[in-house]
């Protein structure tokens, strides 16, 4: 496992350097000396952690080990971040943290379908979530999560869930075309095809859009999709759908949520996406 030392979060990464047996301590913006040690943990309980260090592991969905993955340890209190990647075994060490607050970020980008989504992972327990200060050493372990709320992240239009974001504008305009009123939703109906994101088979989902028109927090997958216009009396309307704006409308369309953009990095996603797609739905005019 390596530590980077990073003064500017939007400065381009260095690309990873070989494993090293040893480091010397190294000092972040003047203010943050950091000796990283690289010892692999048998047991990460297995005895309180010492002052100035934090540890941890990292696994997937069914608890596997994730090797080689990014964790970022983001001092509270001034600039930077400590760049550390997990071992074969899952995981990361840090020793000689200056005593300030920090809390713990780590990334997994995972292929699907030929696409790479960037999940920030989860922590286990709702206490990791906490900044913890140095001083008394700690353990900040992570697991991939499909869907579920960030702790302490706000959200803006689907950037605090682990899950996907799927909006749904109307299509383009034609003259066969309705429209809906303002308190109108869209209830969704997705059923997956094929297994979802984790190789999991993933679950019939019943969603209703919210007042900018998106569903958050959708598990990664392939779906087909269907709609019906509900009114706040619960009146229900027929919806078409299309992939896209100007797409033929057609009572149900299959989608893959989209990842990355090209160029776009992993590691450093604080509050962002993980995924998103947008499907465009037709109302048709009254007879």
């Amino acid at each position: 496992m390596k530590n980077n030392l990073i003064g500017d979060q939007t400065a381009e990464r260095p690309e990873p350097r070989s494993r090293r047996s040893d480091f010397r301590p190294a000092v972040l913006a003047g203010t943050l000396a950091l000796a990283c040690g690289l010892g692999v943990l048998s047991v990460v309980h297995a005895a309180p952690v010492k002052a100035g260090t934090v540890q941890g592991q990292a696994v997937d969905h069914k608890g596997k080990p994730l090797a080689g993955l990014h964790v970022w340890i983001k001092p509270g209190l001034t600039t930077g971040v400590v760049d550390v990647l997990t071992g074969p075994d899952g995981r990361y060490r840090v020793d000689g943290l200056p005593y300030l607050p920090y809390t713990a970020h780590a990334w997994y980008p995972v292929t699907y379908k030929g696409q790479t989504y960037c999940y920030r992972l989860a922590h286990p327990s709702a206490a990791e979530y906490q900044p913890f200060n140095a001083q008394s050493g700690t353990t900040r372990n992570f697991r991939w999560q499909l869907s579920g709320k960030i702790p302490g992240v706000e959200d803006y239009k689907g950037t605090g869930f682990y899950g996907g974001t799927l909006a749904l504008p109307p299509a383009a305009y034609r003259e066969d075309m309705g429209s809906l009123e303002a308190e109108d939703r869209l209830e969704v109906t997705l059923t997956p095809v094929g297994p979802l994101i984790d190789g999991s088979p993933g679950k019939k989902l019943v969603l209703k859009t919210n007042e900018i028109s998106q569903i958050y927090d959708v598990p990664v997958g392939t779906y087909a999709a269907s709609a019906v216009a509900v009114t706040p009396a619960g009146a229900r309307r027929p919806v078409l759908l299309a992939g896209e704006y100007s797409g033929q409308p057609a009572p149900s369309v299959t989608f893959t949520f989209e990842g990355l953009k090209a160029g776009e990095s992993c590691v450093g996603k604080l509050s962002t996406w993980t995924a998103t797609r947008n499907l465009y739905y037709f109302v048709p005019a009254k007879p």
